[in-house]
């Protein structure tokens, strides 16, 4: 009951925020069933979920293109299967297969969702070749509407110098270094362990923009993301120093305080390199080590400071973005990956989907013209995510809810008179769909509104019994499919991410190798290291439920990740300076090679048990 009553106050909560997002979706979804005709509309709903996530992304206006045309691309395919069962199968299965192993991800669960959905629902009303040109000016218009509207929403964005979290770093991290310099014993730990949150949290915030950019960083996440390094490395520093904090000299404590302050005011990045490089020349502090750590990474910080002109700059090679995504997309070509298992998997289920629902109608003698059964293969596609980690009951529970939903919503709209009922059941399946964040929702939400555009004909017990048994039997495929058919049990799900994530462990630091062999910083360092530190996240939340690896081994595994982490970011601090000898550059291969030594000794002497243990 309390679940119930917060829920509802969430929702009231978020109303007011997604009205703009709802009048967008009624114009959205009013002109294209004027111009195109209803058996467009889903057209426009899967445009309107794919604004929203576009509106939190900052891409460029070539990125925005490139990654609208994969959907459209997708819509248009979707058309033309759909015209004969045999490409629908055999043809469906591929670009199910490809579309999931190109766009899932680890860190980005349901990246994939949309690109499908418009892949199925196109199949609602499959066409013929005389329907094509209208379906593919109903995308081409909600393709100018969307990146429209994105671009509108970017410019209204007051980008400053310092993104957000960075500058909320620069405080945290001015304020430690004050405290310190008052002798007092502060919790440096603390202020460490604050800012690798806010790191994290950078990382997770641009992750979904890199992946739109075929994994590259643009110039404006790099800028923000190197500043961040170089305080999360100041952030070590402070920990180091807080246990000899009373063995700090007067001078020490004095400039200190000087350097806490010039952080904590921090708010034009030039003023802030004067400041750091005023204090670079003065310095005079008594310890070598501290000499050595701290001016190294303040060096750092100011050199990235200075090279302030690409805070605004969102664009990024598009020809290395596609050797880069089809160098990646070929290095997890392999069933160790979780993704190829994943993407073979969903591309059978959806398969086997769409079979049924292509032969239910002559098996019950059902006429075709009353039958718009691919709402099976949707709810099989998308619960094959949704459900695939839970157990059974927790299943169970899940799709009773997204039932009981269904159904009260259906019998809601459907006693509205059927003058007003098109425009008033999509005026509140936005409201809902926009504001309750959950792919279930939606895709209940999504199927009535879909059923009075396509079905107006039938009774209330026949949309009912309609939609539960799309519901049940979608559903019923991907658990079945998922847990016995697939066998793939959350700890099956554990044992093939934790591969995985050993493998990009390795794969960074293969690329940090050949980084130092260059004597460069190359195109790719933030790009690994935006990897490591989410690399590093999911291991730990993967902890809590695995059952596969001893406590003791896992620990280990844990510390090694974090300490090849910290090594991976302290090298960046020379990766980004000018003029580095080279001794210094032999200094970092010799550091790498000891990172990866400790790394590889890590993961062998944890032994993950096999397939067939694991499925026991």
């Amino acid at each position: 009951m309390i679940s119930i009553l917060k829920a509802i106050k969430n929702f009231f909560k978020a109303l007011p925020k997604t009205l703009p997002a709802i009048i967008f979706g009624l114009f959205l979804m009013g002109t294209v069933i004027l111009l195109f005709g209803r058996n467009n509309a889903v057209i426009a709903l899967v445009f309107l979920l794919y604004t929203q996530t576009m509106a939190k992304t900052r891409l460029s206006i070539v990125n925005m293109l490139l990654d609208s045309l994969w959907l459209v691309g997708y819509a248009i395919l979707g058309t033309l299967v759909s015209m004969h069962f045999a490409t629908l199968i055999i043809i469906g299965f591929l670009l199910i297969f490809f579309l999931i192993y190109a766009d899932a991800n680890e860190f980005l669960k349901t990246n994939y969702y949309i690109p499908g959905m418009a892949f199925i629902l196109v199949q609602i009303s499959p066409g013929t070749l005389a329907d094509l040109p209208i379906r593919i000016l109903a995308l081409l218009y909600c393709l100018v509407i969307c990146i429209g509207i994105s671009i509108l929403l970017q410019k209204r964005q007051k980008a400053g110098p310092f993104n957000p979290l960075v500058k909320e770093a620069l405080s945290c991290t001015g304020a430690g270094f004050r405290t310190l310099g008052q002798e007092k014993n502060s919790k440096d730990e603390a202020v460490g362990k604050k800012i690798d949150a806010l790191s994290l949290k950078l990382s997770s915030n641009i992750y979904p923009a890199v992946f739109r950019q075929m994994g590259l960083m643009n110039g404006s996440q790099k800028y923000s993301y190197g500043l961040m390094l170089c305080l999360e490395q100041l952030g070590q520093v402070l920990q180091s120093l807080s246990a000899s904090v009373k063995e700090l000299s007067e001078v020490d404590q004095a400039q200190f305080s000087i350097l806490g302050q010039r952080l904590e005011a921090a708010v034009d990045p030039k003023a802030l390199a004067a400041d750091l490089q005023a204090f670079l020349k003065k310095t005079t502090l008594s310890t070598d080590q501290i000499n050595q750590e701290l001016l190294l990474v303040l060096e750092s910080l100011r050199e990235r400071l200075m090279d302030d002109c690409h805070y605004r700059d969102l664009n990024t090679s598009i020809k290395t973005g596609l050797q880069y995504k089809a160098f990646t997309l070929q290095h997890r070509f392999s069933l160790d990956f979780f993704q190829m298992r994943f993407a073979l998997q969903t591309a059978v289920i959806v398969t086997v989907c769409t079979i049924i629902a292509h032969f239910i109608p002559h098996w019950f003698n059902i006429p075709l013209h009353e039958w718009h059964g691919y709402w099976i293969p949707l709810m099989g596609y998308l619960s094959s995510s949704i459900y695939i980690r839970d157990t059974l009951k927790k299943a169970a529970y899940k799709v009773s809810g997204t039932i009981l939903g269904m159904l009260f919503f259906i019998l809601v709209t459907q006693y509205i008179p059927a003058s007003i009922r098109l425009p008033l059941t999509v005026a509140v399946g936005l409201v809902f769909m926009l504001t309750i964040k959950s792919s279930i929702v939606s895709t209940m939400i999504s199927t009535q509104m879909t059923s009075v555009m396509f079905l107006p004909q039938l009774g209330v017990m026949d949309l009912v019994l309609f939609r539960v048994f799309c519901v049940i039997g979608g559903v019923s495929i991907a658990v079945l499919g998922g847990i016995f058919i697939f066998r793939t049990r959350k700890q099956d799900v554990f044992r093939y991410e934790l591969t995985s994530l050993f493998k990009s462990d390795l794969f960074i630091l293969y690329n940090l190798w050949n980084l130092a062999e260059k004597q460069e910083a190359g195109p790719l360092l933030y790009e690994n290291l935006l990897n490591l530190h989410l690399v590093s996240n999911q291991l730990e939340s993967l902890s809590e439920d695995q059952k596969l690896i001893s406590k003791e081994s896992f620990k280990k595994i844990m510390d090694k990740s974090r300490h090849f982490l910290a090594s991976a970011v302290h090298l960046s601090m020379y990766l980004s300076l000018k003029g580095v000898s080279p001794e210094k550059w032999q200094h970092i291969k010799t550091e790498i090679h000891r990172a990866g030594e400790t790394l590889k000794r890590a993961f062998e002497t944890t032994k993950i048990p096999s397939e067939k243990t694991g499925q026991a």
